[in-house]
């Protein structure tokens, strides 16, 4: 029985519209799951927006970002395998706009 895993790293931008809304970006949490299993999680700090996620299985994971003051983000993403890595931008709103 010989196994083979694939790996695969993955950059996610987190941007929110308006652009009046970026204020609230520091301190969202992004999570990367596979099933109910969370692989990793990053949280975005006032200068940095982009959270890199490396060693994840090469496969459909969900990516969720959640900010107390903005919409959450749900959204499913193939991790594709090899060293370039796989880019996503997710966008979040103020709340009580979808």
């Amino acid at each position: 029985n010989r196994r083979d895993f694939q790996y695969g790293s993955l950059d996610v931008t987190v941007l929110a519209r308006p652009g009046n809304q970026q204020r609230f970006l520091p301190g969202t949490l992004v999570e990367i799951a596979s099933g109910n299993l969370v692989l990793d999680a990053g949280v975005t700090t006032r200068k940095t927006r982009r959270i890199r996620f490396a060693n994840l299985p090469a496969q459909n994971l969900r990516l969720r970002a959640a900010n107390p003051n903005l919409t959450g983000v749900v959204t499913s993403v193939n991790v594709a395998s090899g060293g370039r890595g796989t880019k996503i931008t997710v966008t979040m709103r103020p709340r009580g706009i979808f």
